[in-house]
């Protein structure tokens, strides 16, 4: 019955076409079994390609000509390679002293 109340309602579906994923499935709490199951298939997919995209890193990391890696350095290599954040490079520059010629 929810998904038939789901499928007919115009509000869901413009909702749908203008919201995330995600936030949609939170929106839609008056329906509680769908909304549970699409957010398991959608937390699913999330947390496999998270997976995969690690994997596919570290087997670059992990190379034949790196081979000889520690497990600190290759640990700290593939925490680089997923990670999301992004350097601030004009600070780190600020930061540093211009080496002069004598």
């Amino acid at each position: 019955m929810e998904f038939v109340e789901l499928k007919s309602s115009d509000e869901l579906q413009r909702q749908f076409r203008i919201t995330d994923v995600v936030d949609f499935w939170k929106l839609v709490g008056h329906l509680p079994n769908i909304s549970r199951l699409a957010r398991r298939i959608i937390s699913m997919f999330l947390s496999t390609y998270r997976c995969e995209a690690a994997f596919s890193a570290l087997s670059k990391i992990k190379c034949r000509n790196r081979n000889r890696l520690s497990l600190q350095h290759t640990t700290e290599a593939l925490r680089i390679a997923v990670s999301s954040a992004e350097p601030d490079f004009k600070s780190l520059v600020r930061q540093k002293e211009c080496q002069k010629s004598q």
